[in-house]
């Protein structure tokens, strides 16, 4: 197994949360894998991963070095992809985050497009209305609502998100009709969690 091979493994031990899951995708004994890592550890000389007997958490050089090796990877099976068919062509497994409604509603029919396009491509589509660490768990890309409040991340505007105020008619009988939006302040309104932003 190469370096490129083990930074590979590296990501799966991350995005998989244990070394015997990803030895398991690489066809590796946990004994071999964690020789791997001991040996990605000694090449680097650092420690990559805390590991107690039921979880494992990023080390500041692990977080530094999977920013890193999944552009590696991503860019080396890239290439390996181009010069084996000899022509420009998606391919590869690709990991989304999305809100459960946006998710639905809009990214999966846009999804199924494009894999009709690029067959070579596979998609694993996950839907949270949480906060997801990108990063840490191994997703490719996210869609959200709102700003980024992660400045080591890259965003693109993809569109605008229109919102409703809604009431009903007694409600509205017995409270007054809102002029304003500042005007809910003084209201009985459900509000929407994203994660730790409100909407």
């Amino acid at each position: 197994m190469d370096r490129l091979d083990t930074l590979a493994l590296f990501l799966r031990i991350v995005e998989k949360g244990g070394l015997a899951a990803a030895g398991r995708d690489f066809s590796l004994s946990p004994a071999a894998v964690t020789e791997r890592l001991a040996g990605l550890e000694a090449h680097y000389g650092a420690r990559l991963l805390n590991r107690t007997t039921r979880s494992i958490s990023l080390t500041d050089e692990g977080r530094v070095l999977l920013e890193g090796a999944r552009d590696l990877v991503s860019e080396a099976k890239d290439l390996e992809a181009r010069v084996r068919l000899g022509v420009e062509r998606l391919s590869g497994p690709i990991r989304i985050s999305a809100p459960f409604d946006l998710g639905r509603h809009r990214v999966a029919r846009t999804l199924d497009r494009f894999m009709a396009a690029h067959p070579d491509v596979t998609v694993d589509l996950s839907l949270t209305d949480g906060y997801v660490d990108l990063v840490a768990q191994g997703h490719d890309l996210g869609i959200r609502f709102g700003d980024l409040k992660d400045s080591s991340l890259h965003a693109r505007k993809l569109g605008d998100n229109r919102r409703l105020v809604c009431a009903s008619p007694d409600y509205l009988k017995r409270h007054g009709t809102p002029e304003h939006p500042g005007d809910l302040a003084d209201h009985n309104c459900l509000l929407m969690r994203f994660g730790e932003n409100i909407d």
